[in-house]
């Protein structure tokens, strides 16, 4: 859940497991910093939607009741099955098989890129909630990407998680499908990379409710600079004690791995 100081802004995730009532928690200002961090010295009141810390009296509200909820458009399903052989020999380069494709429901369309200017041919990567188409993620041959104009940032395959225990949070909607294939289905992706700086983690607070019965969160972000800032970050939202890392090996994701070392190296 998350939750925001109305004072400063500052924003936390708190791991809370109730719907109703009083629910004692760490606090996620303090217990870090203190020699016993496991005290639960938050004390958070479901039905006010707000809480304080018996020690350093921080008091916290959940985010979403004080901000005006936003209109977002949605794109347009089409059932675009009959995929080009171009496009599958690329996705057969990277290890992909047919039935992973078919799985994830890729399309494929002219689209406007404004990176080249022109209506190209792409790849469409379907992000759905509960079956329902909310974004698309464009990427043309020339490895450029955009996401669908005014689209809901949510995570990709993010149904594949709403009943599990467990999540794994990789980089990109390739490396979900290595994942996929490789036998572990509950895994997502991010929507917009990563980078060195603060990234926008909005896409959380869209899919917040995915994760609250969440024991183990698996982080198998790129092994890069710009991936292990976005471990580090969705580690800080989640809360530490329930993030794993991950690494491939010397292979930078998880599709290189696969390409590398096949299903059983992931």
């Amino acid at each position: 859940m998350i939750l925001i100081n109305l004072e400063t802004k500052k924003e936390y995730f708190l791991p809370l497991k109730k719907i109703s009532g009083e629910e004692a928690s760490i606090c996620p200002e303090c217990s870090e910093k203190r020699k016993k961090k496991t005290v639960k010295c938050f004390s958070f009141n479901h039905d006010k939607s707000a809480g304080r810390c018996g020690h350093c009296q921080i008091t916290l509200v959940i985010k979403r009741e004080y901000e005006p909820r936003k209109e977002y458009k949605r794109p347009e399903w089409k059932n675009n099955t009959e995929l080009s052989n171009a496009l599958i020999k690329w996705f057969e380069s990277r290890f992909i098989t047919q039935e992973t494709i078919k799985h994830f429901k890729i399309t494929e369309g002219p689209e406007w890129m404004p990176q080249v200017q022109k209506e190209v041919n792409t790849v469409q990567f379907n992000y759905f909630r509960d079956g329902v188409l909310i974004n698309k993620k464009y990427r043309d041959g020339f490895k450029n990407f955009k996401l669908h104009k005014d689209a809901e940032l949510i995570l990709y395959n993010l149904d594949a998680i709403k009943d599990s225990t467990e999540a794994i949070i990789v980089e990109g909607e390739a490396d979900a499908m290595a994942i996929h294939q490789a036998g572990y289905p509950f895994v997502v992706s991010v929507p917009n990379g990563a980078g060195t700086g603060k990234i926008n983690l909005d896409y959380l607070d869209n899919c917040i409710e995915y994760f609250h019965n969440k024991t183990k969160i698996y982080l198998a972000t790129d092994n890069d600079l710009p991936g292990r800032n976005l471990q580090e970050q969705l580690a800080e939202r989640f809360g530490k004690e329930r993030c794993y890392k991950v690494q491939f090996k010397d292979c930078k994701d998880a599709n290189d791995c696969l390409i590398k070392y096949g299903i059983q190296g992931i």
